[in-house]
């Protein structure tokens, strides 16, 4: 999936980190 959207990979890591931070807010 990364070879096909190389910024996939940016927007997953993205999204773990909100989902991360989401008991800090």
């Amino acid at each position: 999936m990364g070879i096909i959207f190389p910024g996939f990979n940016f927007f997953t890591t993205f999204f773990k980190v909100a989902i991360s931070a989401c008991p800090l807010v």
